[in-house]
C-alpha cells in the first residue's frame, strides 16, 4: 500500500475552546469527498482494517464511512504529535461505552478523545487531548415537530425548526460525550440558550438513571450550520467513568 503522507488541503476545519478546552473539528461536505479519487483513497489513506470494512457496506454507506473517517485523518494530521505519521496508520476503533477510540501506528494508549458522525454524505470529526467530546450531524428533515415529545426537558422550547435541528445535534452529541448513545432519552440533556457565537451549557438530567448522584453534571456545546446542515458538539470535563 501507497503512504502518502500528506492529505489534501480539502474540508472545513475549525478550532474552537469549550470548558478551558481546545477542540479541533473537521468536516466533509458529499462534494468535497466526490472531488477526491475513491481508488486513491482506498490505496493510500485508509489503514487495512478500514478498507476490509468498507466492503460489507452499500454504495451510500460507504461515503458516510469515507466522509467520518478522511474527516478523523485531517484532524490528527495536524496535530504535532502525528504530524510524520501517514494517514494509512490513523483509524478508529470501537471503544469501551460507545465511543471510538483513536488508532495512530497501531497504538490507542494516551491517545487524545475523538468523536464521529456522520449524514447523507457529510462526515465529521472532533478530537481533544482533555475531558469527554461528541460530534453530531443532522439533515433538516420534514415532520422534525414530531420528536419533539421526546427531545425537550422541561423549560427547553423550540420555536422553530432551526432550534429543533440545535437540540436534537447537542443533545446527541452531549450523550455521545457522556458515553450513552441513545440508551439515555434526550430529555435527559438539558441545552441552555444560545449565546451569538452558537454556544450553549448543556447539562446531564439523570435523576431516573444509576448515575443520579450527578445529576448536575455540566459541560459546554456548540451548534452551527453549514449550508443548511446543522451541527453540534458537547464537551464535559469528565467522562462518566471518570467520576
Amino acid at each position: 500500500m501507497t503512504e502518502d503522507r500528506k492529505l489534501p488541503l480539502i474540508g472545513e476545519r475549525r478550532r474552537i475552546t469549550l470548558n478551558g478546552a481546545s477542540i479541533g473539528i473537521a468536516w466533509i461536505r458529499p462534494e468535497q469527498l466526490a472531488a477526491w479519487s475513491s481508488g486513491r483513497v482506498a490505496d493510500s489513506w485508509l489503514a487495512p482494517e478500514e478498507i476490509a470494512g468498507l466492503e460489507a457496506l452499500s454504495e451510500r454507506s460507504v461515503a458516510d464511512r469515507l466522509a467520518s473517517r478522511l474527516a478523523l485523518k485531517l484532524l490528527v494530521s495536524e496535530e504535532d504529535a502525528f504530524a510524520d505519521v501517514a494517514p494509512g496508520r490513523i483509524a478508529a476503533r470501537p471503544g469501551e461505552h460507545g465511543r471510538p477510540d483513536l488508532v495512530v501506528a497501531g497504538v490507542t494508549a494516551l491517545m487524545p478523545r475523538i468523536s464521529l458522525s456522520h449524514s447523507a454524505g457529510w462526515g465529521a470529526a472532533a478530537l481533544c487531548w482533555e475531558g469527554a467530546l461528541g460530534i453530531d450531524v443532522q439533515h433538516p428533515r420534514r415532520g422534525m415537530r414530531r420528536v419533539l415529545p421526546r427531545l425537550l426537558a422541561p423549560g427547553e422550547f423550540a420555536e422553530v425548526d432551526d432550534d429543533i435541528v440545535a437540540l436534537w445535534v447537542l443533545k446527541e452529541a452531549a450523550l455521545k460525550a457522556w458515553g450513552s448513545g441513545l440508551d439515555l432519552p434526550l430529555r435527559d440533556v438539558v441545552v441552555g440558550p444560545r449565546d451569538d457565537a452558537g454556544q450553549a451549557t448543556v447539562r446531564m438530567s439523570l435523576a431516573a438513571s444509576e448515575w443520579d448522584a450527578h445529576a448536575s453534571l455540566v459541560g459546554g456545546g456548540m451548534f452551527w450550520r453549514d449550508s443548511g446542515v446543522g451541527m453540534g458538539i458537547a464537551h464535559f470535563p469528565s467522562a462518566r467513568e471518570d467520576i
